[in-house]
């Protein structure tokens, strides 16, 4: 992890607590520990909490190296190597007491800009989680209050793609070099992953930049219109067919780039003229026997196994040979989570903008969002973000405002992630939530919560008093 050479960033990191009384005084209320230095290991800021603990008055530690001070802090060695340390038990020699110390590096476009550790008194641990929970939630904080502070989401920014996370840094390498040539590029990725988006990249690092960009959603088109769509036809082709004709999205993208989005969704009738077109750069309309030169790079997009349904005869593999000179893979949302804190504060913004309302969100629904798997991607999580931002009548997004399926699944996850995960304790839950769930569908009419339920009377009165349900 890059840290030499950051002066500049280490001071950014100073002012940011010098002219930010917000987040220090946010930072003062909390009752663990909490000391923040710079990559160069300076000290720049400790809360009250910390000084009642050691017994340190920050004014004789702060701007001072954290070795002179606690030469065994684990934030030296989370400096040093770029890494999170859990939980650790360690001896404050100033304090003369053990406390457990979560330790995480704030990072800044890869380079450790400083690090942050929340702690406690050993004899005031309850939870061990906790501490972790809380470094995280900070560390998010603090990135994204540097974000805002510094105005540096641009540095992560590549014509719309929102990232810095190595798997997307990566792709975006790959498309750059992409551009430069005239291939086929096809574009591979869950649904929501933001395919379009790369798709346009392309284009506008292309020297196609200054053509039309087109894009064809296949699947939305039926069937029977695909092939007008792409390639027009005639005055008179068919019935119904307007009496000037149609340009087809080929014609319609000349010297420009056309964007084929779930290209699997195409039947084979079309695929072979596709492929005709693909190979010698020239379209016939329908209803003509003429042959039209193009000048169109395509750049299509799925995201299903073209390969499988080849073999399956969905899909012709002379088609797919000349779709994959160029294939491009894009990874899904939850490999790359270290982008998530930057991606709610991009999509707050562009909503912000669009319902004219400042829009904020508080730590607890970060850590939410940031906990959850996305199998939507980030189309999941802009639609996520519209709906509590409907909710959030003051302005900020709070978990109350997040949508009832996110909540179950992070406290399910927190229940499986605890100590307390085994068979016995599972079926218990479960048979306490349907109880209740069967009480609330009866109205509390016990009867009919029996029979619900499919249980006898005794063992629903025994089951009543196990879990404690108040009826």
């Amino acid at each position: 992890m890059k840290k030499h050479g950051q002066n500049s960033l280490d001071l950014n990191l100073e002012n940011m607590f010098r002219n930010n009384p917000v987040l220090t005084s946010v930072l003062e209320t909390i009752s663990d520990g909490i000391i923040i230095v710079s990559a160069r290991s300076e000290i720049i800021f400790v809360n009250k909490a910390y000084e009642d603990i050691i017994g340190v008055k920050r004014e004789k530690i702060v701007k001072k190296p954290l070795s002179l001070i606690e030469p065994e802090s684990p934030l030296l060695e989370v400096l040093e190597k770029g890494i999170c340390l859990s939980n650790q038990k360690t001896l404050l020699k100033a304090a003369g007491a053990f406390i457990l110390a979560s330790s995480s590096p704030i990072n800044i476009n890869g380079v450790t800009i400083g690090a942050i550790s929340v702690f406690k008194d050993m004899k005031d641990v309850v939870l061990l989680k906790e501490a972790l929970e809380r470094t995280q939630s900070f560390a998010h904080y603090l990135q994204n209050e540097l974000f805002k502070e510094q105005a540096v989401t641009n540095e992560f920014q590549f014509h719309g793609i929102v990232g810095r996370n190595p798997k997307l840094l990566d792709t975006i390498e790959v498309v750059k070099q992409a551009a430069k040539y005239d291939y086929t590029v096809l574009l591979l990725g869950e649904s929501g992953v933001g395919k379009e988006l790369f798709a346009n990249a392309i284009h506008l690092e292309s020297n196609r930049k200054n053509g039309p960009f087109v894009k064809v959603n296949c699947p939305s088109i039926p069937e029977t219109l695909i092939e007008s769509e792409l390639f027009g036809y005639e005055e008179g082709a068919f019935t119904g067919a307007s009496k000037r004709g149609k340009l087809g999205k080929f014609e319609i993208a000349q010297g420009g780039t056309l964007f084929l989005d779930e290209i699997g969704e195409i039947d084979l009738k079309v695929q072979a003229k596709l492929l005709r077109a693909l190979q010698e750069n020239e379209i016939e309309r329908i209803g003509s026997n003429v042959s039209k030169k193009i000048d169109v790079r395509v750049v299509a997009a799925t995201n299903k196994d073209l390969e499988a349904m080849v073999k399956q005869g969905k899909f012709r593999e002379d088609l797919f040979f000349r779709l994959n000179v160029i294939p491009i893979k894009i990874p899904p949302l939850r490999e790359r989570k270290d982008d998530i804190v930057l991606l709610i504060t991009e999509l707050l913004k562009k909503i912000g903008t669009k319902n004219n309302k400042e829009i904020s969100i508080s730590e607890e629904a970060v850590d939410i969002l940031v906990s959850h798997s996305w199998p939507g991607n980030v189309r999941e999580l802009y639609h996520v973000l519209e709906y509590a931002t409907v909710l959030a009548k003051d302005g900020e997004i709070t978990p109350k405002q997040l949508p009832k399926y996110l909540l179950r699944s992070n406290t399910e996850r927190a229940y499986l992630n605890s100590k307390k995960l085994n068979l016995k304790n599972l079926i218990a839950s479960a048979e306490e939530s349907a109880i209740k769930e069967a009480l609330k569908m009866a109205k509390n009419n016990k009867s009919k919560a029996i029979e619900l339920l499919g249980i006898s009377r005794r063992t629903f009165y025994e089951k009543i008093k196990l879990y404690n349900i108040k009826i």
